[in-house]
């Protein structure tokens, strides 16, 4: 015997529109309010780099250079580099130093010892141009202090942006074996500090044509090796029962060596 239920079953989506229509009365009970003007605040500003943090790369020849000129001037020194980009990186190669004075707590660089340095260049070398477009380092030496910039050090770089450059890296050293770089990037008004350093060692590919050709001339494919493999008569049916039987006194017919393809080596011919 089947019972009727008295409990009609609703229509689909019939309690999805029901459940829109008393959240729309709820929401229909509230006040509109007007929204309120933006408020200017103290922002805290952060900068994240999209192709990681830019990094100072030393060549050898340019470490060793700075290292020596350190090491060698008891006062302030400095000293220009030229610079190339390789990514987000910047790359010191070559050092070059100019007519200065110097005394223990400043290093004066003056737009004539720059313009002589760059005539010198320009008049001794072929790619005299392009080396001077990227004099874009600027090094010096704080002896045995810190290698924190001073006031002067500041002035210096507003001098280099002046000259056009839409970046420039500053590098400041000493005794103590410490080495601190800046990059400033004149053309965002943003400057760098503490910027990370490493040397790097890129191969010498001058010399690689004529190892090649001495490789070839000096080194050959030695031919394979002859594999020989030894059989026995006599006594014994393997190693094991030979040496059994040498060692009972028993004197063995003979062994012969034969190639894997079944003849005897040649005289002279290499076994394996």
């Amino acid at each position: 015997m089947k019972v009727a239920s008295s409990t009609t079953q609703a229509k689909p989506g019939e309690n999805g529109a029901k459940l829109r229509r008393r959240f729309s009365k709820a929401f229909r009970q509230f006040k509109q309010f007007p929204a309120t003007p933006f408020a200017v605040r103290q922002c805290i500003s952060t900068v994240e780099f999209l192709a990681g943090a830019p990094r100072v790369l030393l060549t050898r020849r340019a470490y060793d250079t700075m290292f020596h000129i350190v090491d060698l001037a008891d006062k302030e020194i400095g000293w220009l580099g030229t610079v190339t980009r390789r990514g987000s990186d910047f790359v010191i190669d070559e050092i070059f130093l100019f007519k200065q004075k110097v005394s223990d707590v400043e290093t004066e660089i003056s737009a004539e010892g720059i313009a002589e340095v760059g005539q010198e260049i320009l008049m001794t070398r072929p790619d005299g141009m392009e080396v001077c477009n990227s004099l874009q380092f600027w090094g010096h030496s704080h002896v045995r202090m810190d290698t924190r910039p001073s006031g002067p050090d500041e002035m210096q770089m507003e001098m280099f942006r002046d000259s056009g450059h839409p970046w420039f890296i500053r590098g400041i050293f000493n005794k103590n074996g410490k080495a601190q770089f800046a990059i400033f990037f004149y053309d965002i008004g943003v400057k760098i500090e503490d910027v990370t350093w490493s040397i790097i060692e890129d191969v010498d590919d001058s010399m690689r044509a004529s190892l090649q050709a001495e490789i070839a001339a000096k080194v050959t494919d030695a031919p394979p090796p002859v594999q020989v493999a030894k059989a026995h008569y006599g006594l014994g049916e393997d190693d094991e029962l030979d040496a059994h039987a040498r060692a009972e006194g028993f004197k063995l017919l003979g062994e012969i060596e034969l190639h894997l393809d079944g003849r005897q080596p040649e005289e002279g011919e290499p076994r394996d």
